[in-house]
């Protein structure tokens, strides 16, 4: 059964893929609100062309009650049509009709069909608007005029007109009124039919109904074309894309002349890419530079340990161990800061800050570099008065501090000075000079970048992996301060700024 019902569905799965695709859902998109939009403008035409019609009926109705009343009043005799819609003239306490259209007279076998007015009432009132029922029509008029037919068993608006039938009496006396009492009205009915607005109505609908449907296929058409015009570029952009690799990640796309979305896209696809290729190359420098800073410990140590044990009789075992520890200590701090760097590169949000005194940590960690370096070079402390409460996670704080007094040590010649004070712009600055070489300023920014390390720094006796301002300059920016290099003469001047923490007991919010 299975290879007679794959290949059927093979057609229904591409259909869905299609349906499934922007052009598809563009498509039925725009033919749907096409769709509810010119059906509801068609239902509004067809409403409004029929209101407009029965408004133009009710003008014809007024019109034509005046010219039958008209009539009445001079004591003519009612017969045949006198407009194009239908009338009936009755008297109050007749059963008898005093006038009446032809399409109307088939129900007439039994007398008025309309109601009778009252005696006095509604004396010389014309142009009143009511309801009339016309009742089912009659089995011997079914062979009557098909439009009175129209009329039978319906409920219709009508304007009526009173006269009294002593003012119907002209002279010389006509027969309309008969003997009817001078007080007697005579009213007379203009029934206002639907028939030519419905009329009016059905041709309007004969247009709308094809043109919805062909309109809403229409603007889906469009839609649909202006839709796969328009991802064209999306999908070379797609295809493009698709080529590139970690590994080579040169490619480009090709950016449009235009300025819309799509440009928009290629130049943010173009700028991730370049992103990806700087990565790419960072970490193959990074990962360069790691095994020549591991290479050249570990190589020494080796060294080390095969002369010693060639000559193990002629070898300075205590010198040995003393360089091999040196060089195992060097490899796990480089380690150490390589762990730390993979950790930072690989987390995305920010540590917790909470407010921490920085003067104090400063300080102790300036007695404890006094007491390591045993007074060569001297380190001391400086902290303003004041609060010195800053926004900082205190791990990591430490260890920025400790990596720019680690620096501060290896290039001093005789002193340190490590200065914490505030601001006006609710900043804490701790500020680290040294009596050293310096730094000039073009290699001012260069030296926060990862295994950076100057040319003094090279033939320094105690020149270091270059991690240590990299990692204090991205810690800080992660506690959302700043670490930047700042002019100062003799030595150098690392300043590290961070966001002060609110203070309490000011009565401010």
């Amino acid at each position: 059964m299975t290879p007679d019902v794959a290949p059927s569905h093979g057609p229904w799965r591409h259909l869905r893929r299609r349906l499934r695709s922007v052009r598809a859902r563009a498509a039925l998109s725009a033919v749907a609100a096409s769709a509810v939009l010119l059906t509801l403008g068609a239902l509004w035409m067809r409403d409004a062309v029929y209101e407009q019609r029965m408004s133009a009926t009710y003008t014809q109705a007024e019109d034509e009650l005046e010219r039958v009343m008209s009539l009445v009043s001079q004591g003519t005799v009612m017969t045949g049509a006198w407009g194009e819609l239908p009338y009936e003239v009755v008297a109050s306490g007749s059963d008898a009709y005093f006038g009446s259209s032809p399409d109307l007279q088939p129900y007439e076998q039994r007398g008025p069909v309309f109601p009778q007015p009252e005696f006095g009432g509604g004396n010389g009132l014309i142009g009143a608007r009511r309801t009339v029922s016309v009742p089912e029509l009659p089995a011997d008029g079914a062979d009557s005029d098909p439009q009175a037919a129209q009329l039978a068993n319906r409920v219709f608006p009508a304007v009526s007109g009173d006269l009294r039938a002593g003012d119907s009496r002209p002279e010389p006396p006509n027969t309309l009124a008969g003997d009817l009492p001078d007080d007697a009205v005579l009213r007379v009915y203009v029934v206002i039919t639907p028939f030519q607005a419905e009329a009016s109505r059905a041709a309007v609908d004969r247009v709308l109904l094809p043109a919805v449907p062909l309109g809403s296929l229409l603007v889906g058409a469009v839609a649909y074309m202006a839709t796969r015009s328009a991802l064209r570029s999306v999908e070379a952009i797609r295809l493009r894309t698709a080529s590139v690799s970690a590994f080579d990640p040169r490619e480009r796309v090709d950016v449009p002349d235009t300025s819309d979305e799509i440009n928009a896209l290629a130049v943010t696809v173009n700028a991730t890419l370049q992103r990806l290729e700087d990565a790419s190359a960072s970490q193959r420098r990074f990962v360069a530079d790691a095994a020549h800073e591991l290479r050249s410990p570990l190589a020494s140590l080796i060294t080390a340990l095969e002369v010693a044990l060639a000559y193990p009789d002629r070898a300075d075992w205590t010198a040995v161990t003393t360089r091999a520890a040196a060089q195992a200590h060097r490899l796990r701090v480089l380690a150490d800061d390589l762990l730390l760097l993979a950790r930072l590169d690989g987390q995305s949000a920010l540590p917790s800050l909470t407010p921490v005194d920085v003067g104090a940590i400063a300080g102790q960690l300036v007695d404890d570099f006094a007491v390591m370096t045993d007074g060569s070079p001297t380190v001391t402390c400086v902290v303003a008065e004041g609060e010195l409460r800053a926004l900082a996670a205190r791990g990591p704080l430490e260890r920025i501090l400790r990596n720019l007094l680690d620096n501060a040590v290896k290039y001093a010649e005789r002193h340190i000075e490590v200065a914490v004070r505030s601001q006006p712009d609710d900043t804490v600055v701790v500020e680290v000079r040294d009596d050293g070489p310096g730094i000039p300023p073009q290699d001012r920014a260069r030296i926060f970048e990862r295994f950076t390390r100057l040319d003094e720094a090279r033939h320094h006796r105690q020149g270091g992996a270059g991690l240590g301002l990299a990692i204090a300059r991205d810690l800080a920016t992660r506690q959302r301060g700043n670490l930047f290099v700042a002019d100062h003469t003799p030595g150098t001047l690392l300043v590290l700024v961070l966001p002060s923490a609110p203070r309490h007991g000011t009565g401010q919010a």
